[in-house]
């Protein structure tokens, strides 16, 4: 079978199985036949035949490849992945092993408007309890998906269960690895705790028990993994949830949320920034925050860093003008 007839068969499957909007299938299919001309140059003919040495070499050919813009290569990375899963890679779906781009501004983000950011919270709360943390704890408390999980599976743990504090009507997570080794502490609001307090008592106990009954643990294991302060918070199927699975797991949500360009953990983060700087943008009736004390919550070395995200757009100019609401 050609790519072009692969393609075919997805742009079928997009148009029944999902809810997506026509601009994101389309942007899916056109990042598929990009992928599909340079697939068939490098003889490249059937999905079983990608490896991971070849995503990688189609991410960095600028020219052919993915695209000269660190974004544009990244969002094809993520349609390709979500390609090869169609075409029966889910298990060992090589685009998961391969790093994404980064330039100096993909730490910027994109903030959400108020009705994608809607979109996105109630698909984390449909996928679980791990998504809904996850997505909460980029909204909420503005972290980089550096600071909360692992490179990879055998690297150093950035956030252990030491590092998050819930109580009643109070909380705070302490950022150890910050951006140029910076740590800093960020209060949990309620809108985060309940969330990540939800996960940690419930289904992130629930795998570990499973895990402790499969492996046969022993009790003092069971207990490392369930309550100790350096044991890790998020887990995935097999063990610690690393960057790569939170940007697949937040990039699936974004997707499920009809959102017409791929969500990252740092848009949720803009959005957390974008909030505290500008709170009436989603409905929210508190002051805004000093830049000052933006800047420390998100970790930010200097304001100038955090007043890129005070940038108004149209809709905001308008807003401002009127004082009415943002288009939602």
């Amino acid at each position: 079978m050609e790519w072009a007839e692969r393609i075919a068969d997805w742009r079928r499957h997009l148009d029944l199985n999902t809810g997506l909007s026509a601009k994101t299938k389309l942007a899916y299919i056109k990042d598929a036949e990009v992928w599909s001309r340079w697939a068939t140059g490098q003889r490249i003919s059937a999905p079983d035949q990608v490896t991971v040495a070849d995503v990688r070499e189609y991410r960095d050919a600028r020219e052919t490849g993915a695209g000269r813009a660190t974004a544009t290569a990244n969002r094809r990375l993520i349609s390709l992945g979500v390609f090869l899963d169609f075409l029966g890679r889910k298990a060992d779906n090589p685009v998961r092993r391969v790093e994404q781009l980064q330039d100096a501004d993909q730490e910027d983000g994109r903030a959400l408007a108020r009705n994608e950011w809607n979109a996105v919270r109630r698909q984390a709360e449909l996928a679980g309890p791990l998504e809904e943390a996850l997505v909460a704890l980029f909204r909420y408390a503005g972290s980089r998906v550096g600071e909360v999980a692992p490179e990879s599976a055998k690297g150093p743990i950035p956030l252990l269960l030491g590092d998050i504090h819930i109580g009643p009507r109070h909380g705070k997570i302490a950022i150890r690895n910050g951006k140029g080794n910076k740590q800093r502490t960020v209060p949990l609001v309620a809108e985060a705790r309940d969330p990540i307090y939800r996960y940690l008592r419930g289904a992130r106990e629930e795998r570990v028990n499973s895990w402790a009954t499969r492996r046969g643990w022993t009790d003092v294991q069971r207990t490392w993994w369930l309550s100790d302060p350096a044991a890790p918070v998020w887990l995935g199927e097999r063990g610690p949830l690393t960057v790569r699975g939170v940007r697949h797991l937040v990039a699936q949500l974004g997707d499920k949320a009809g959102l017409e360009s791929p969500l990252g953990p740092h848009d949720l983060r803009a959005t957390f920034i974008t909030a505290l700087l500008d709170p009436a943008k989603y409905g929210l009736s508190r002051d805004p925050a000093p830049i000052t004390v933006a800047a420390r919550l998100a970790g930010h070395a200097s304001v100038e860093t955090t007043a890129r995200y005070a940038r108004p757009n149209q809709d905001d100019l308008l807003r401002w003008m009127t004082g009415g609401e943002t288009k939602t």
